[in-house]
């Protein structure tokens, strides 16, 4: 019999976890246990990588076989703790983990719905007049679940998703339209064009194209247009900061969709603006330069620490091509 191999594989990290996992499938790799063995290395006792979490105190033997942790106990971690949608793989496996764990003391077994809890919201922070305003941001979703068999929506259905995503930023922007003076009820009027049209891109949906969507790109950009003047002339009342972050959402699902369209990606590939930062794509295709600096746009760069040197004091730097796939993947993937 032929000695087996030893796999090292360095660092106990969610990277780490997944490659032993994955060599130790006996689906995948039926005779293993007789080819290789895997060690992880990992330094300290606490697997995890970023994505570790402790409390902190002293642990105590509780004189019956077991430990207790004596202090406050206060969380402790040092990464993101979040899956997004688009983490269809990881969300398998981990649904896959949690099939294979035994049940508890009560014979149940706990499932991935039940461990994750879904979230449609996260916060963002913009600096005004030298002030951090908090405004929440509302992020795609659909009933799917982001761990079962689908990868993602179909490319068909981006517009309808674009779509659906600013009509909900307009409609909390102008309300139901009676209300707040002509500018609000002249906003709704937006709204219920963007739903007609949307509505027609329901029942017979076709990935982006400019002919085809000429009549959504010309609706979008004047409801654009309109909130930008609602967002001006709320500028000394309570509601500026929120009205200033919807507006920037707008903004950027106005300009992917402007600019998806006119560099006819789904055609020729993300490749084709590979070599372009995403901030000059942004203003390429008309971003105001307000919301280029806000937050709802530069969030996905700076969450994967894109920023040179680790100076957070410059702009976030990403390859459009990269940019497009994280935003386009979040509108299309499965549930949230």
């Amino acid at each position: 019999m032929a000695e087996r191999r030893k796999i090292l594989i360095v660092g106990g990290g969610p990277a780490g976890l997944a490659a032993a996992l994955s060599l130790t499938d006996p689906e995948l790799h039926p005779t293993w246990r007789d080819d290789y063995e895997v060690t992880v290395l990992q330094l300290g006792w606490r697997l995890g990588g970023k994505g570790a979490t402790g409390r902190r105190g002293t642990v105590v033997a509780d004189g019956e076989g077991g430990w207790r942790l004596e202090g406050d106990a206060r969380i402790q971690e040092h990464g993101i703790h979040l899956f997004g949608n688009m983490y269809t793989n990881a969300m398998r496996m981990l649904d896959h983990c949690m099939q294979e764990l035994p049940p508890g003391p009560d014979g149940t077994k706990e499932t991935i719905d039940e461990v994750l809890v879904p979230s449609n919201h996260l916060t963002l922070a913009d600096m005004i007049d030298r002030r951090w305003e908090l405004t929440s941001q509302t992020m795609p979703h659909n009933d799917m679940e982001p761990w079962g068999p689908d990868d993602h929506v179909d490319a068909e259905a981006l517009v309808k998703e674009l779509v659906d995503e600013i009509i909900s930023l307009l409609e909390e922007a102008f309300g139901p339209g009676d209300g707040e003076g002509l500018r609000a009820q002249v906003g709704y009027h937006h709204v219920v064009a963007l739903k007609a049209a949307h509505e027609r891109e329901e029942l017979a949906p076709s990935a982006p194209h400019a002919g085809r969507h000429r009549d959504i790109l010309d609706l979008v950009e004047k409801a654009r247009l309109h909130l930008r003047t609602h967002v001006d002339e709320s500028e000394a009342t309570s509601r500026y900061a929120r009205l200033r972050s919807v507006w920037c959402q707008v903004e950027l699902y106005a300009t992917v969709l402007r600019g998806v369209i006119a560099d006819k990606i789904f055609e020729r590939g993300l490749g084709i603006v590979d070599g372009e930062e995403y901030l000059d794509w942004l203003r390429r295709h008309g971003m105001d330069e307000v919301a280029v600096t806000s937050s709802c746009t530069q969030m996905p760069a700076q969450i994967c620490f894109q920023v040179v040197d680790g100076d957070t004091s410059l702009p976030p730097t990403m390859a459009t091509s990269s940019f497009l796939w994280f935003v386009l993947r979040q509108l299309l993937s499965c549930g949230q």
